[in-house]
C-alpha cells in the first residue's frame, strides 16, 4: 500500500488521494492483526518454546512500536509530535477512565 501510493505521489501527485491512502493502510494493519490472531491459534515451535507470555509481549511490542514509528511518519508527521499525540490521548483515556471509576 505504501509503495504504491508513494510511486503514485511522485508519478501523478496523488496528494488528494490521502484519505484512500489512510483507509487502505488501515485495513492493511488490520487484516496483519487478524492473519496474527488467526495464526497464533495454531501450535508453534518458537511461541510454545519460549512461553506464550514472553511470545505475546514481543508481539505486542512490535506492533506498538510500528503504531509509535511508522504511522506518524506515514501520516507526515514527525515521530516525536506522534508521540506527544499519542501520550496526550492515552493520558485523556486514563484520566476519563479515573473519573468514572472514582467519582
Amino acid at each position: 500500500v505504501v509503495l504504491v501510493f508513494l510511486g503514485g505521489h511522485v508519478i501523478w501527485g496523488w496528494t488528494h488521494y490521502q484519505p484512500w491512502f489512510h483507509l487502505l493502510l488501515g485495513l492493511a494493519y488490520a487484516f496483519h492483526l487478524t492473519l496474527t490472531a488467526q495464526v497464533l491459534q495454531t501450535q508453534q515451535s518458537d511461541i510454545t518454546s519460549q512461553g506464550y507470555l514472553f511470545s505475546a509481549v514481543i508481539i505486542y511490542l512490535g506492533n506498538v512500536l510500528v503504531l509509535l514509528l511508522a504511522v506518524p511518519l506515514l501520516a507526515g508527521t514527525s515521530v516525536v509530535i506522534g508521540l506527544r499525540h499519542g501520550l496526550l490521548a492515552s493520558w485523556g483515556v486514563w484520566d476519563r477512565l479515573g473519573h468514572l471509576l472514582f467519582r
